[in-house]
């Protein structure tokens, strides 16, 4: 995986915002900015009504409002927020980057699936495959399919050639965006658990820059 100064200087960024202050564990995640700052990008709301919209209770959306505004992401507005242009520049970089794509699968627990599609070194062997999976494995996603994409070929090492075609016939469309990477597919509630993945691998690939 390949990371740029300044891909860095955003993740790190979002790793500040969500990393544990004084007064114990914050109730919000990566997910819950990133989709605070495409909903106000478009629209400004106040904290009652993001708490309804990201399913987080007040204390929580009001201590993510506060990061926000003190990394200047975000500026109020009365009893609003909306975007600055440091926001607008950070949920740029995730639109871009972080691809993810809705699917349907004829498959149990995946019918509703999630595709994500990341650039990195492929996963051709069974412990590197489940490295990744227990990375996204969680008391939220119970199930992840990883695989592999190297020189525009698919496969899913470990898993039987029925279940394989079906992967690689449901996902091949999204997969041409890299050249070598990883498939990794979920089913749908298991968004937060791709963006927390995607942040993790980024932080991991800009320690070694």
């Amino acid at each position: 995986m390949y990371c740029q100064q300044e891909d860095c200087e955003v993740i790190n960024l979002i790793i500040n915002i969500i990393t544990p202050k004084k007064g114990g564990v914050p109730g919000f995640n990566a997910y819950h900015v990133i989709e605070t700052l495409k909903f106000l990008k478009n629209k400004d709301a106040g904290r009652p009504f993001l708490s309804k919209y990201l399913n987080l209770g007040e204390a929580s959306v009001k201590t993510m409002l506060k990061r926000l505004k003190e990394n200047n992401l975000i500026i109020q507005i009365g009893k609003h927020n909306k975007l600055t242009k440091n926001g607008e520049m950070v949920l740029k970089f995730f639109e871009s980057k972080l691809n993810i794509f809705e699917s349907k699968l004829n498959i149990e627990g995946l019918e509703d699936c999630l595709i994500l599609v990341l650039e990195m070194n492929p996963p051709k062997d069974l412990t590197s495959i489940y490295k990744i999976r227990d990375q996204i494995i969680s008391s939220s996603c119970k199930i992840a399919v990883v695989g592999f994409i190297d020189n525009k070929n698919l496969g899913f090492p470990g898993l039987p050639d029925y279940l394989q075609n079906e992967l690689i016939n449901c996902s091949k469309k999204y997969s041409y965006i890299v050249n070598r990477g990883v498939n990794i597919i979920t089913p749908r509630y298991c968004m937060q658990s791709l963006y927390s993945f995607y942040i993790n691998i980024m932080s991991q690939c800009c320690l070694f820059k």
